[in-house]
């Protein structure tokens, strides 16, 4: 029994050999087309997904102006002008006296 060595590129293969070959390099070949088909289908639905949450995102981003608008600018500009709109309330109503004043002679 004798024992071949493997063919090294330079020799030339067997026909049995260069069909093999040619059915692996095809196999490779449509498993390889078989995973570009299959990873577009999942860059499509990442694609998908992260055009939601920028909608979601965009979307809540104009909620919170509202409701900094209509919530929080009121809060604060009344604390800016209360004391002066309740200082002449007061005055209004008592007739010219402050509330200081008013305390005092009820002492």
């Amino acid at each position: 029994m004798e024992i071949k060595p493997q063919n090294s590129p330079a020799e030339p293969l067997e026909k049995g050999e260069s069909r093999n070959m040619a059915s692996a390099q095809k196999e490779e070949k449509s498993e390889l087309i078989r995973l570009a088909k299959e990873n577009l289908d999942y860059t499509k639905l990442i694609y998908e997904d992260t055009q939601k949450i920028r909608r979601f995102m965009f979307w809540r981003l104009i909620i919170n102006i509202f409701w900094i608008i209509l919530v929080i600018a009121p809060i604060i500009v009344s604390l800016i002008w209360l004391p002066s709109l309740l200082k002449n309330y007061s005055q209004m109503f008592t007739g010219g006296q402050s509330m200081d004043e008013i305390f005092k002679m009820l002492k």
